[in-house]
Formats: structure tokens, sequence, C-alpha cells
């Protein structure tokens, strides 16, 4: 008498298999139910995963059915398919068949089935073509994506802010957007004169009325992409900053003041350093408690080791009013003596060699679009293309890192012609700080709290 089998039944369809197929969970199901009766077999459980690929074993109820596997006689499924595409998780799964003595039947495929030699044999073949079929679409699926991205077409439906997708001659591109790319340009002005993420976050929030958080605008200010450029074409959108502005803002991410949401705001906090044992002045305030602050925070600057360790003698401690003070009646004449200084202190050589950096650049980038060009008319391979477009890539990234070195006197220049004296007592304590601290590497005290300021 035959045995009966206590069966689970694996069910699977991916949303794309879906759409292009009209794959049903459904019939599966029938199916599965109709060989169960049919053979007399007991149907234990249905493990149904829908919307999952059967590229790998991330699937819910693939799991959950591998954990029943002890319960089980046998797993049943319509197809292989439907159970793997991966010759090496498939021979996986079935080293756990084989130990929990657990059998696969694949019931619409003839002589699928483990319990045979046969079946075996065909379960490895059968497995190894499934695996190259899905290959093989990868393949066709990566090289229509290269080919979008090379005609500058949109491959995904997803853009950031400042983007959108028009369609021209029945051809789809990636234009502006006019209704945010107002909002765009000023984000990345902003940054670049304060500095800092989080108060160009509350700068633009409030200015626009929009709610978006710190992590988006950090994306924004992180993403290749407003420079025109996206995987292998440098011209794939238009541009809002250059690829130099790129860099610099990277630069500047890195020692973005993380401004938080909150009264006591220290303008100069992480700027000044002890002149005996060389820690971090902490800021404090007290309430009230300056003539000329009546019932107002009066902010101080002191020896954060003495505060924490009571290991320096520095007692003294230096009011945020006399700092801010020195600087607003010295900062424009400070700042051109360091310009004067910086620009006494390159030769000849250095701006000669600053001028053959930015002569290979424009080189390099039109080699750029002579590649491109060479390879859309099919006159070079794509593995050939891809060697020399990464090679000039390499060289072009170098090259502009050189040229926004410590040295560039740009951001500070600009600083001096920005009109920022006029709108300074109209900012918010928060963006007097970003100023600051675009410009201002440290505040040097000495032992009699004269100051003394070095520039980025």
């Amino acid at each position: 008498m035959k045995k009966i089998l206590k069966v689970g039944g694996y069910v699977r369809v991916s949303h794309e298999e879906q759409k292009k197929f009209g794959y049903s969970i459904n019939a599966q199901i029938e199916e599965i139910e109709k060989w169960c009766e049919l053979n007399n077999h007991h149907l234990f459980k249905f493990y149904i995963d829908e919307g999952f690929s059967a590229s790998n074993m991330k699937r819910p109820q693939l799991q959950a059915m591998l954990n029943d596997l002890p319960k089980l006689d046998a797993i049943v499924f319509t197809r292989l398919d439907r159970l793997s595409r991966n010759v090496f998780e498939a021979n996986s799964m079935l080293n756990m068949f084989k130990k929990n003595d657990t059998d696969m039947i694949a019931i619409c495929e003839e002589n699928v089935d483990t319990r045979t030699s046969n079946g075996m044999f065909l379960f490895n073949l059968k497995v190894s073509l499934a695996q190259h079929e899905l290959d093989r679409g990868s393949e066709r699926i990566r090289a229509v994506f290269e080919y979008k991205v090379r005609e500058g077409q949109p491959v995904t439906g997803s853009l950031p802010m400042g983007y959108k997708i028009i369609e021209e001659n029945g051809v789809k591109k990636i234009v502006k957007d006019e209704t945010t790319e107002h909002i765009v340009k000023d984000l990345f002005e902003h940054f670049s004169i304060y500095r800092s993420v989080r108060a160009t976050c509350l700068y633009i929030n409030n200015k626009y009325g929009i709610d978006k958080d710190y992590k988006t605008y950090h994306r924004i200010l992180k993403r290749e992409l407003y420079t025109g450029k996206y995987k292998t074409n440098p011209n794939y959108v238009p541009a809002y900053i250059t690829e130099e502005q790129y860099l610099l803002n990277q630069q500047h991410m890195k020692t973005s003041i993380r401004v938080r949401e909150t009264k006591n705001i220290y303008l100069f906090i992480g700027l000044i350093k002890c002149p005996k044992c060389g820690w971090a002045f902490n800021g404090k305030y007290n309430n009230g408690n300056h003539r000329s602050l009546p019932n107002k925070r009066y902010y101080t600057y002191s020896c954060n080791r003495r505060k924490m360790k009571g290991s320096c003698d520095f007692h003294k401690h230096i009011s945020e009013l006399k700092i801010e003070k020195y600087l607003l009646d010295n900062i424009e004449k400070l700042v051109e003596e360091h310009i004067a200084s910086v620009e006494a202190s390159v030769t000849k050589k250095v701006v000669t060699e600053k001028d053959k950096i930015k002569k290979r650049i424009k080189e390099i980038k039109s080699e750029l679009e002579n590649l491109t060009y060479i390879f859309r008319k099919n006159r070079i391979s794509l593995k050939q293309y891809d060697l020399e477009y990464e090679e000039l890539e390499k060289e072009l990234k170098k090259l502009n890192s050189l040229l926004t070195s410590k040295n560039d006197l740009t951001p500070i220049k600009h600083f001096l012609t920005n009109d920022w004296k006029e709108i300074y007592d109209g900012l918010e304590k928060i963006n007097k700080r970003a100023l600051w601290h675009s410009v201002i590497e440290q505040i040097v005290l000495d032992e009699d709290m004269n100051i003394t300021i070095i520039f980025k």
C-alpha cells in the first residue's frame, strides 16, 4: 500500500512575474490541492511567499517551511523555479531536506522528485538552467540600465528635489523642476557660506515653509548627481553645482556644525583652546548677570579640563560678547592681512602648477565626452570603455582635490564680498555661529586673554 505523506505546499510568485506572465498564487494552490487529493496525501500547511524573488533564501515563508521540515514527509511545489533559481542555495536546501528525511516534489515537472536518482539528476539540471536564465535576465537589465544612463534617460521614477521627468518626442528625459529649482539653489548657496547642515536645514524649512529633516538635507549635499554626473555619464542631468563646489562641500560636511534646536547657542564653541593645557574651552551661561544684558543670558567660556578633571589651573574665563566685539571691530582687517600673507607665500611656481591642473581638468572632461561619443558609435567595446573611463575619472578626482587645498582663498574672499556686516545683526544666533565657523579655524588666547585668530 502506498504511504500517505504529510505534505507542506510551497507557493511563490514575484511581483514582476505576476505583472509580466500572469502567474497566480491561487493557481499554484489549486494544483497542489488536486495533487494531494489525487494521491491521497495529507496536506499539512501552505507556505506562501507573494512578491518575493527566487534568487535568494530571504523569504519569510520559505524560512518557516524550513523550520517545519522535521514535521513533514515532503515539500510539494508546482515547478522547481518556485522554490529556487540559485544552484548553491537549492543544494543547501536539499541537504537540509535530506537531514530531516523530507523529500522535494515538483508536481508539474516530469520526474523532478528527489526520492529517485533520476529525479536528483533532473533537479540539479533544472536548477542550473533556471539560474542561467535568471543571470541572462540580469545581464539584459544591466545593459538596458547602462544604455539609459549613457543617453541621459531616467532609470527610476523617483528623483531628488530639484529634478523632474518630462517627455519629448516620445523620449523621457530629466530636467530641473521649476517648482523647487530656487530652493535647491538657495540650499547649496547657504551651505557654501555657513557650512552647517543643521543651520541649512532650519533656514530652508523656515524660509519655504517645508518640513524636511536633517538626513534629507545631508543626502542632498552628499549627492554627486547635483553636479550633473551619474554613473558613467558626466552630463546625465542639468547641474546645480560644479565638481569643484561638490568636493568643497564634502570637505565642509566632515566638520559641519551639528546645531541643535536649543536656546543655548554658543557662537564660538569648539574654536577656543586653553593657553595652558590645550583643551577646548567649554561654554556656560548666567541669567541677567551682566549690566549690559539685564534679564538676558550672558555667555562665557573657560577651560573644560579644569571643570571636568580639575587638572588645569587656568581659572580665567572670557565672555562671548568680548570675542564677538573684537571680531566685528577687526575681522575685515584680519581677513585682508590673512589673504595677503597667504598670497605672498604662494610662489609663482605654485600658481603655474594650478593653471596646469585646471588645463588638464578641461582636457580630461573633453576626453570623457569624446570617449562616450566613440562608445555610442560602437567603435570600442564596453570593457575598453569602462576601463578608459575609470582611469580618466580617477585622474579627474585627484586633480580636483588638489585645487581644493587649504590655501584656497575663494571661501574667505567670498566672505568679504558678501555684505555680511549689513545683515549680521538681523541673523539668528544659529546662523551667526555658522558664519564665524565658516572662516575661523581657531581662536587662540594667551594667558592675559589676548585674542589671535587663525583662519581656515
